[in-house]
């Protein structure tokens, strides 16, 4: 809980999600781990005053490490993390530098829109 206090601050999350396999986890599954965090913390913080729930925020899903995959294995991913959590995902490669360009200009977009 001390790190999620740490991101009560934040207008977007960026779930960057390792697709490569080599920790042997599976991506959808840790994604959604990450949101049964969220949604318990903001269990623990209703009815605090000024407090915007984590789940409420805008957050985007970007699948990492496309490179060690094969176009099809990508693909087949996107469309598991679509089916079970109904979620449009972006995929990046921080080596190449593929979508890295899309994705900044994204969260930007939303980060200038929050403060107008």
């Amino acid at each position: 809980t001390q790190f999620l206090r740490h991101i009560e601050r934040t207008t977007v999350f960026v779930h960057l999600v390792d697709v490569s396999g080599s920790s042997g986890r599976d991506p959808v599954k840790d994604y959604g781990d990450i949101m049964e965090e969220l949604r318990l913390y903001d269990e623990t913080k209703i009815g605090q005053h000024d407090y915007r729930p984590l789940m409420g925020r805008k957050q985007l899903v970007s699948l990492n490490k496309i490179d060690t995959l094969n176009p099809d294995d990508v693909q087949e991913l996107v469309q598991k993390f679509k089916k079970q959590y109904d979620i449009d995902v972006r995929t990046i490669s921080a080596v190449s530098g593929k979508g890295i360009p899309e994705l900044v200009r994204e969260v930007g977009n939303i980060v200038f829109e929050g403060k107008k």
